[in-house]
């Protein structure tokens, strides 16, 4: 029993005696990071993805905590067995389609972790935009909806506005130029942006206007162009009107564990390949 990825489903076959969380035969997960320190005050507090030693891939990582793994390279759910510490190790639920369970722990989590964190559907986040309606954009609409947030979908062309609204959008803004018209009717009308995309010619000062003073944009991805971007976050620019932050993830974050409730009453669109 398996769902390969960077991302880990499947069936707890060992487990060592320190573990108490896991038994054998449980349904477990393991997300994008396998591994950290553990003892650096990142670590200590729930963090792990800062790790101050760095953290250690699922997939094409090197060990260098255990003595027994030390050195050793994780090959993620492309090996037969996957040994994992039993720190990073989360189990599934009963009745959750694994398929949907995997994604959950790389692309879910790195968009429900900054939802949670910062407050959505609560009093400080009760408006919250998400750019880009992908993989990431997708479970970004539907956290947010199930945090009980009201939800704005943003991207480049009315194209997925209808998958956006399926997914839990209330509200969908067409940024096609990125110019100040696409943005002025939903000016200061947003508590929290999630951007989940690293197009380098990404309307940044556009999405920051659509934020009330105090509100904050989470960004997923650094610009994958830094000598061409034009984005004030990636040249060191400070923006005055609203928070600009970018996020790493992990499944083990105090922001994510027992999350599963919220998890399982929003089902990920999920394409299956024999």
């Amino acid at each position: 029993l398996q769902v390969v990825g960077h991302e880990i489903v499947g069936e707890a076959v060992r487990v060592g005696k320190d573990v108490k969380h896991v038994k054998v035969g449980d349904i477990v997960g393991v997300g994008a990071q396998n591994d950290s320190c553990l003892e650096c005050d990142y670590c200590k507090a729930d963090r792990e993805q800062y790790c101050e030693k760095g953290q250690v891939g699922t997939y094409n990582g090197k060990y260098y905590r255990q003595e027994v793994a030390k050195g050793a390279k994780s090959y993620g759910g492309y090996a037969d067995f996957h040994r994992a510490p039993g720190h990073f190790v989360v189990r599934i639920p009963d009745g959750l389609d694994l398929a949907l369970a995997a994604p959950m722990l790389c692309g879910g989590v790195t968009v429900f972790s900054p939802l949670r964190q910062y407050g959505a559907g609560g009093e400080k986040a009760k408006d919250v935009g998400i750019v880009g309606i992908g993989g990431l954009g997708h479970f970004g609409l539907l956290f947010a909806k199930a945090l009980g947030a009201n939800v704005t979908a943003i991207s480049h062309s009315e194209s997925k506005k209808a998958d956006a609204e399926k997914m839990g959008a209330t509200r969908f803004i067409a940024t096609h130029s990125g110019k100040d018209d696409d943005f002025a009717p939903y000016k200061r009308s947003l508590d929290l942006i999630i951007c989940t995309t690293n197009d380098k010619d990404m309307p940044l000062l556009g999405y920051l206007s659509l934020l009330r003073p105090g509100g904050n944009l989470i960004r997923e991805f650094p610009c994958r162009s830094p000598s061409r971007c034009r984005d004030p976050a990636d040249i060191g620019m400070l923006c005055i009107k609203s928070s600009v932050r970018r996020r790493s993830h992990s499944p083990r974050s105090r922001h994510s564990r027992s999350s599963w409730a919220t998890y399982t009453s929003a089902v990920p669109v999920s394409h299956y390949i024999p």
